[in-house]
């Protein structure tokens, strides 16, 4: 059993004995559903550091694309577009933090991606004379053409198959110390 299925177990062992004793409320589990989210957010801002096992570190050629694009170089945070999906939300008896974004799933959790084998058209500027353009600033390199230019040069060419491996990130995690904090609270509600 991970440190994350002893976490929740706990809590709904405590959810058992506040059962018994009073019947579980939104006002309840509100500051609960804030809990899970902030665990949550803490995940990201420590990069994993609190959740068993960690995150594995970024390779250098993820940190180095990054860099190019001038995006946020922690571990899964390039536009922040996935800590920002990431929601609390309760019932009357239920507590929880969610994302809905389709990706989500594959950092969490790992995986392989496989891109197929597809064509591929590059477009350069020519000159009246139909020869390629190249860059002032590297004579070396060709002028990319969009397809509203009227003079281009088109190359198409063949990619092969290949698959990308997600290492696992596990980001939903309560961990040790927000269930402390909503022991707290339901052991509040239930001597109260």
């Amino acid at each position: 059993m991970s440190s994350l299925d002893n976490n929740i177990e706990q809590v709904n062992a405590l959810f058992e004995k506040l059962r018994a004793r009073t019947k579980p409320s939104k006002k309840l589990m509100t500051p609960i559903a804030g809990e899970l989210l902030a665990s949550v957010k803490e995940n990201f801002s420590n990069q994993g550091a609190n959740v068993p096992g960690g995150w594995p570190a970024l390779k250098r050629s993820t940190i180095k694309q990054k860099e190019k694009r001038g995006l946020d170089l922690s571990i899964l945070k390039g536009r922040g577009n996935l800590l920002r999906s990431v929601q609390a939300d309760s019932t009357e008896s239920t507590a929880f933090a969610h994302t809905n974004l389709a990706y989500a799933g594959i950092h969490h959790f790992g995986g392989k991606i496989q891109i197929g084998a597809r064509t591929r058209s590059l477009l350069h500027r020519t000159d009246a004379k139909g020869n390629l353009l190249k860059q002032s600033s590297n004579k070396n390199l060709l002028v990319f053409a969009s397809k509203k230019h009227k003079r281009v040069s088109s190359y198409t060419f063949g990619q092969s198959s290949y698959s990308i491996t997600i290492h696992a990130r596990p980001f939903m995690v309560l961990t040790d110390r927000f269930r402390d904090r909503i022991i707290d609270i339901i052991r509040s509600n239930i001597a109260g």
